[in-house]
């Protein structure tokens, strides 16, 4: 298989969107629900999506999903991260539906040291 061609890294976001308007106009209907923040400290406490106005021909015509955070301790600091998530989708015109839910735990600190030296100039 021949590599793939080199691709220009000077593409302007204009003509990135001109060139896949056809697939980026038939993806464009995920929208933000609801957004669960907390009045005291203004931390995220839930984001729902759910996709509203499917094509008649999309293949799902529901799409939903949720991700709640909290925060984590991991070593000695606390972190504001997702702990459940949970993802429904229904095939069209059925009664057909799959549900995932991800439980997030064991989350784990990893650090390192690392020296960079130079070698003195010859």
């Amino acid at each position: 298989m021949a590599p793939a061609p080199k691709r220009s890294q000077t593409t302007s976001w204009k003509d990135f969107i001109a060139a896949h308007r056809n697939v980026l106009a038939g993806a464009d209907f995920f929208t933000v629900e609801v957004i669960w923040i907390d009045k005291e400290n203004f931390r995220v406490l839930r984001i729902e999506l759910s996709a509203q106005n499917l094509p008649r021909m999309f293949p799902l015509d529901t799409v939903e999903s949720a991700v709640d955070y909290d925060y984590v301790l991991i070593g000695e600091g606390k972190y504001l991260l997702p702990v459940h998530s949970e993802a429904l989708s229904c095939a069209h015109g059925t009664s057909g539906c799959t549900r995932n839910v991800i439980e997030f735990r064991n989350y784990k600190k990893f650090t390192s040291d690392s020296n960079v030296t130079f070698d003195p100039e010859k």
